[in-house]
């Protein structure tokens, strides 16, 4: 067993408890020197980030409220450079590739088994980079010239951003507020990321999402049941 690391400190960024405390318990038995932070929600997830630096944050992209690709965002504009591993059942492809670009040093998916998962920390702690082998896949084809690229590989971050909040149901109204942005320009980006996806309402826009893996079945039942 590799020695212990000293003050290395975690932060768990999920809004499920039960996974929270399951990655605490992977890494506790794993090795010691370990203190971990949690948070379940974007508002709790800043006030750790603000309070101390992190040695590797631990990060869910689908949040409640905002979502992780936003939370991201604000980590680059308060200059937070604790690297984060995405950790996320959501399409390794579409999510991955986006989190890169924000600037994450890690990213697996949570299918991937106990020992792949501790590999990833263990790299990550020694101040190096992690990637899947899917996403290193998806990365390399993604670059190559022959690959026909999916509709909402064209949106923008901010479209991609309205995509999220829209298929997890969120009225554009709150949407408004969440962005800073007014309810018409919302209801611009709904009218022209339904056009580029080439759906024409909110049910087509969640079977799309639910299609490309964009949002998870839970939450699109809970739209549908709302209607």
């Amino acid at each position: 067993m590799p020695s212990p690391i000293s003050s290395k400190h975690l932060l768990i960024i999920d809004a499920h408890e039960i996974t929270r405390q399951g990655y605490i318990t992977v890494l506790r038995n794993w090795r010691g020197g370990l203190q971990f932070g949690e948070a379940g929600t974007f508002p709790e997830a800043l006030q750790h980030i603000t309070d101390r630096t992190w040695d590797l944050i631990i990060l869910e992209v689908c949040m409640p409220g905002r979502s992780g690709l936003e939370l991201l965002d604000q980590l680059a504009s308060i200059e937070c450079d604790s690297p984060v591993l995405i950790s996320t059942l959501y399409d390794e492809e579409t999510y991955g590739i986006r989190a890169i670009r924000r600037g994450v040093s890690g990213y697996l998916s949570k299918t991937a088994g106990k020992k792949e998962f501790i590999n990833a920390v263990e790299i990550m702690l020694d101040g190096k980079k992690y990637l899947s082998a899917n996403l290193m896949q998806s990365l390399m084809d993604a670059m190559h010239p022959s690959v026909v690229k999916s509709p909402h590989d064209d949106l923008s971050d901010r479209e991609f951003q309205v995509l999220q909040r829209l298929a997890a149901g969120v009225a554009i109204k709150h949407l408004a507020l969440e962005m800073c942005l007014s309810p018409k320009t919302v209801s611009t980006y709904k009218t022209r990321i339904m056009k580029k996806l080439g759906v024409s309402s909110l049910v087509g826009l969640i079977e799309y999402c639910l299609e490309h893996r964009l949002t998870s079945k839970q939450e699109a039942s809970r739209i549908v049941n709302q209607r």
